[in-house]
């Protein structure tokens, strides 16, 4: 049977004190006089007293937590970003509450309901594939619930947010492909109604025509960011009559897909396929060949969304203006795309 949790009542009948009397003693209260407040610390310690921080909270105000909402807590990504979110929030005193939506939306939904009845004092939230209608985000941007979008946004939803700069960093990865001697590039990417594939294919798209070279449909699928999709691709691109010579993939795991393919056909990487992909996952630089990829400096951007939170939570009475800090990437070369040229 659980041991029932003590309360500030058992205090106060182990030390015959009223529970007013404790409660001001835990808080140091200069009304309770100093030996008095040693007593009740000492029982309290005694008798493994824990206070109860959400009903603090709630006759406070505050909680002093905040919630998480990731689509996956194992995608390395994702596990750096919640720990700059939370050393932030230790900083300031504050714990976190850590949800993930597995990439459903009726999870994320249901991760929001939950955490707002926790009663936490804000949210930040990376959405999921599915996520095109917002709406329950925007239920709690009209009781102005401080609120902050990282990495992934749904749409255009109007919002504070942190993100990479995602297109540039693309247009980065293909001209380092285009340096290198590729003619023929493909580009596997996720759904265009998130922010992060939307200016990825739009790097990719820039820095082809800046090259002065045609954007092909048949080098192009934006639904493909798991390794049996990035296999599945190889497969139907190296069936076309003229098979890419490199591809930029928006997904590490996508990209592990074309170097597994490759591996079972026998197509060298880098000297037939050069792969660059997005993410820089702790296996990039484990696997062989080792694979280039973006790094996205993911616990910056943690710690900048927590920032950006408590700005918000700080100032509760006073709307802040909507704001976007854009972090830069860094495109890491390994062998997977190192050619001659580059």
């Amino acid at each position: 049977m659980r041991k029932k949790a003590v309360t500030i009542y058992d205090i106060a009948e182990r030390l015959k004190l009223s529970p007013s009397t404790v409660s001001r003693g835990l808080r140091n209260d200069p009304r309770i006089n100093k030996e008095t407040r040693r007593l009740i610390a000492e029982t309290a310690q005694m008798l493994n007293y824990h206070p109860n921080r959400v009903a603090a909270g709630l006759r406070g105000g505050s909680t002093r937590t905040i919630g998480v909402i990731v689509p996956r807590i194992g995608r390395n990504f994702f596990a750096k970003a919640i720990s700059g979110i939370e050393d932030v929030a230790r900083a300031r005193g504050f714990q976190v509450i850590i949800t993930q939506s597995n990439e459903k939306l009726t999870t994320e939904m249901e991760n929001v309901a939950a955490l707002t009845a926790a009663r936490v004092d804000g949210i930040i939230a990376s959405v999921t594939m599915e996520t095109v209608d917002a709406r329950h985000f925007a239920n709690l941007q009209k009781q102005q619930f401080p609120l902050v979008f990282f990495d992934r946004v749904a749409g255009d939803f109007p919002a504070h947010r942190v993100v990479l700069n995602d297109k540039d960093s693309a247009k980065e990865a293909v001209n380092h492909l285009i340096q290198g001697g590729a003619r023929r590039i493909a580009h596997l990417s996720g759904p265009q109604s998130l922010n992060v594939y939307v200016n990825r294919y739009a790097g990719y798209r820039a820095a082809l025509e800046e090259a002065g070279r045609e954007v092909s449909e048949d080098y192009v699928d934006l639904d493909c960011m798991e390794v049996e999709q990035g296999y599945d691709a190889a497969k139907r691109l190296f069936a076309l009559p003229e098979p890419p010579d490199a591809i930029f993939s928006a997904s590490d795991y996508a990209a592990l897909g074309v170097i597994r393919y490759c591996r079972e056909k026998g197509i060298s990487i880098p000297e037939s396929l050069a792969v660059v992909s997005f993410a820089n996952e702790i296996f990039t630089s484990l696997i062989t060949p080792a694979l280039s990829s973006v790094e996205q400096n993911s616990e910056q951007m943690g710690a900048a969304a927590a920032e950006l939170l408590f700005k918000q939570i700080d100032s509760r009475d006073k709307p802040v203006p909507i704001g976007e800090v854009v972090i830069p990437g860094e495109l890491r070369v390994r062998a997977s795309s190192q050619r001659d040229g580059n």
